[in-house]
């Protein structure tokens, strides 16, 4: 492999990188108040994308204006799962996973109602304005204005959640995390707070599938790729840990890219998870997570 090829590959798996890193963010997000998965994400990102290419290329919205009203539904969408599939089956028994056998009912009607409706809708979009996906020889390597805007979109927003979570309701959110039997004793409304962090995962996840669309089409066979994606960048960086889901996003990215090019693409998932099974028998935490000492 040249360095000048090596640099593309780079700049390539850094910027899908980018996309699984944010799929996994909105996975953190979702899990941190209560513990839940929502196995609905991977579709909830492919829908944002499927959105986007309606809205902005055969509707012809503005592309911020797009963005906005697909992270509003995707607001919508992450409230309605948590009412629907997670806290009718909370109520009855707090210690209950039956909420895996929901949140996959949602994922497969997304699934079929995706496939039904979308069939075929396919395009690329092109970046928000002030960015471009037109290459610039950087050093040895090409890369596009849009690619350094998405990189650093990406690593601010967990800067933007740890402010978050350092106010009185974030607060409470990591309190709902650490004890929540605890937290529900001193009056935190952990009902309301699990449907923010829901209504936030989902506009994050429908968020990834916008950024998405400057980079590549979408395909409606994808969803579950994607789900298995952001959860092996959060596995990777470390469960809960916003900072590691980045780490782990763009090592899958760049893993991904280079078996694609060294070896052949039909691989590319394969490399993926040989990496992930070494690190987690390196660290079975994932890169940034810790032993946690609780007394009893």
């Amino acid at each position: 492999m040249t360095w000048s090829l090596f640099l593309q590959t780079l700049v390539g798996g850094i910027a899908i990188g980018c996309i699984y890193a944010l799929a996994g963010i909105s996975i953190n997000v979702m899990y941190r108040p209560g513990g839940y998965f929502n196995f609905a994400q991977g579709y909830v990102v492919l829908l944002g994308s499927i959105l986007m290419v309606v809205l902005f290329t055969e509707w012809g919205w503005n592309w911020y204006a797009a963005a906005l009203a697909i992270m509003v539904l995707g607001g919508i969408l992450g409230g309605a799962t948590e009412l629907v599939a997670i806290r009718p089956i909370m109520r009855r028994r707090s210690s209950s996973v039956a909420w895996v056998i929901t949140t996959l009912a949602v994922s497969l009607l997304l699934s079929n109602e995706i496939g039904a409706r979308y069939q075929g809708t396919s395009a690329t979009v092109s970046a928000p304005p002030g960015l471009s996906t037109s290459t610039f020889t950087l050093g040895s390597a090409l890369i596009s204005s849009y690619d350094i805007g998405l990189l650093a979109f990406v690593c601010l927003v967990p800067a933007a959640l740890w402010f978050l979570y350092r106010t009185r309701h974030g607060l409470a959110v990591r309190a709902l995390a650490e004890d929540r039997d605890a937290a529900l004793l001193r009056g935190v409304p952990a009902n309301a707070l699990t449907s923010i962090s829901w209504m936030l995962g989902g506009a994050l996840g429908m968020l990834a599938g916008v950024l998405d669309t400057p980079l590549s089409s979408p395909d409606v066979t994808l969803g579950f790729t994607i789900l298995i994606s952001g959860f092996l960048a959060v596995a990777i960086g470390g469960l809960g840990d916003n900072r590691g889901a980045i780490i782990g996003g763009l090592l899958l990215g760049c893993v991904q890219s280079f078996a694609a090019i060294e070896i052949n693409p039909s691989y590319q998932n394969v490399a993926a998870f040989i990496v992930f099974l070494i690190i987690l028998a390196l660290r079975p935490r994932g890169i940034f997570g810790a032993p946690v000492l609780r007394e009893v």
